[in-house]
Formats: structure tokens, C-alpha cells, sequence
């Protein structure tokens, strides 16, 4: 029997229902924002198929239901465009690789159930609940981190503790891990050598440091320093400089990283001149940020040794 099918305002969704409960197979259309019924037909969606929305290229945000129980294998992979996806407060059975190669996705929001009071998530501020949406949004890329897309618990500090975990087994792990394999298995269209295949895994630890300490809900002491020697030990005159190399390529507009950088000491009259000359005409702000630090330490200096007399 073939999908039954609705309109959205611009595409088309198809569904099967089976055992009175609704699985949205597939999706064709334009949507850019797109909110997925919690009944159809009088029954309720309780399934996102297997690749149900995979491919789907214009799409920037989603919410589904509220009484949504699964999400099949790579139902949103490869949404190049997918920014935000809304998920009801319950646990979801997550298929593989639900949200593969979703480069752009960066806010998984929490939304309660109907007649749902009393959770731990009501509690918390505004500023925790985005610290947790764009946390959540990077899980999917960490790999071997599926248990962390574990909704009813995600906020609570056990799961603050499996993640930071996670971040630091990142951290560890061999700055060529998985270079053979990719190269046995031909899965790069283009030339990757073995220099350019470590810089972007140090530069992909950067931004989980970065990212961690800049939503850093229960982020425990210990957890903190040893992301802040992270990004001193790859900042410009070290051996590596992937910190640096993030800054300036992937987060060069975020006021709040660079300020991080510096306030960490990163930057510092040592590599300061070569820092600035690697700007070159790139991003303006942090460069008009750092020659202000840099103008303010020759002021501080000044005054200092002004206060002494012959």
C-alpha cells in the first residue's frame, strides 16, 4: 500500500500508520522551518523513519512531536542546512547516525510534554537551557557519544559528568586516530595527507574546548584546567598552533572566544607581533581587540615605572 501524504506550507510529508500509531516515511519540498503534526489522521506520530528527511537541503529548523518515540537510522543526515531541531522532554530510541554530516546543526532545544510539571529542566535559567542546546548540537559529531543524545536526562549533572568525559577521551585520543582506515577504506574524495588530517582533528579538540568553557554549566575545576592547557599548548608559538588556527578561521566573530583566548594568556607579548602580522586584513574586530590589549599592557607598563624617581 502506498504512503498516505500531507501538505506542508511548502513541501509534502508521507506516512504509514500501522498498529494505530503514525511513522513519517518521507519528506519532499522547500521548507526552511518545519513543525511535524503530533496526530495525523487521529493517531499519533510516534516514528521518524529510516533516512525519512535525509538530503533534504533547505531545511534550517524542526520540531517534532511531543509523543515521538523513535528516530530511525540517518533520518536527518546530511541536512546541510539544519541549524535547530526541537525534541520533546522524553527518552527517544535513536537509530544510527540520526544526525551524520550535519554540519551546520548548532541548537537542540528542549521542549516539555503537555501536563508535564516538576522536571529538573523547569528549574533551570535561561542561560543554562542555551548552554545545554548548543551542547546537545555537538554531540552527534563526537562519535561514539549516542548515549548523550539521551533527552530525559540531558542538564542533570551526571550527564554534564558523561560528557566532559567524553571531551577529555577526545582529547586524549591519537591525533591521527582513524587516518588509515580512511585512506584503506577511500573515503576521501580529495587529498588528505597525513600533516592536514592531524591539524583538523587538534583544530575539531580546539573547538570542544572552546565550546565546553564557554557554556560551562557544572564544569568542574579540574575539567576546566585541563581544556585551558589544551589551548595554551596549541596557541601561536607552540609546537602546534590549532588553537590559534580555530580562532582565526572558524570562530574569528565570536567576541567571547577571543576574549577567552587572551584572558587565558594566549596571547602575550612573546607572540604577539606574530600574531598580528597572521591576521593580516582577516577579521577586523579581533584584531582591533588584540592591538587595544596590546596598547593597554604598554599603558599598565608605563604607568608603573612612572611611580619610581631618581
Amino acid at each position: 500500500m502506498a504512503d498516505k501524504n500531507i501538505s506542508t506550507e511548502n513541501g509534502t510529508l508521507y506516512y504509514t500508520i500501522k498498529d494505530d500509531k503514525v511513522t513519517i516515511t518521507n519528506y519532499s519540498g522547500n521548507d526552511e522551518s518545519l513543525t511535524i503534526p503530533s496526530e495525523i489522521d487521529g493517531f499519533m506520530v510516534r516514528k521518524i523513519g529510516k533516512k525519512a528527511f535525509m538530503n533534504t537541503k533547505r531545511l534550517k529548523s524542526i520540531e517534532l512531536p511531543e509523543h515521538v518515540r523513535k528516530i530511525s537510522d540517518w533520518a536527518f543526515a546530511y541536512c546541510k542546512m539544519l541549524k535547530s531541531i526541537s525534541l520533546p522532554r522524553r527518552r527517544i530510541n535513536l537509530g544510527t547516525d540520526v544526525f551524520l554530516d550535519d554540519i551546520r546543526l548548532s541548537e537542540v532545544n528542549i521542549y516539555p510534554r503537555n501536563n508535564e510539571t516538576g522536571h529538573k529542566y523547569d528549574k533551570m535559567s535561561d542561560e543554562e537551557k542555551a548552554h545545554l542546546s548548543l551542547l546537545l548540537a555537538a554531540v552527534p559529531a563526537m562519535g561514539d557519544s549516542k548515549h548523550l543524545l539521551d533527552i530525559k536526562n540531558a542538564g542533570s549533572k551526571e550527564w554534564y559528568e558523561q560528557l566532559d568525559n567524553r571531551i577529555l577521551k577526545i582529547l586524549d585520543e591519537p591525533d591521527d586516530k582513524g587516518y588509515t582506515d580512511m585512506i584503506l577504506c577511500g573515503e576521501e574524495d580529495i587529498n588528505c595527507n597525513l600533516d592536514t588530517y592531524i591539524r583538523d582533528r587538534r583544530k575539531r579538540k580546539v573547538g570542544y574546548c572552546f565550546l565546553r568553557l564557554m557554556n560551562d554549566t557544572h564544569l568542574k575545576t579540574h575539567v576546566k584546567k585541563i581544556l585551558d592547557d589544551y589551548l595554551i599548548s596549541h596557541s601561536v608559538g607552540a609546537p602546534s598552533m590549532e588553537a590559534w588556527l580555530f580562532l582565526k578561521d572558524e570562530a574569528g566573530q565570536m567576541k567571547e572566544y577571543y576574549e577567552y583566548y587572551v584572558e587565558l594568556g594566549c596571547l602575550n607579548e612573546d607572540n604577539f607581533s606574530s600574531t598580528i602580522a597572521d591576521l593580516g586584513d582577516s577579521n577586523p574586530e579581533m584584531k582591533a581587540y588584540f592591538l587595544r590589549w596590546h596598547e593597554d599592557k604598554r599603558d599598565d607598563k608605563q604607568d608603573f615605572f612612572s611611580g619610581f624617581t631618581l
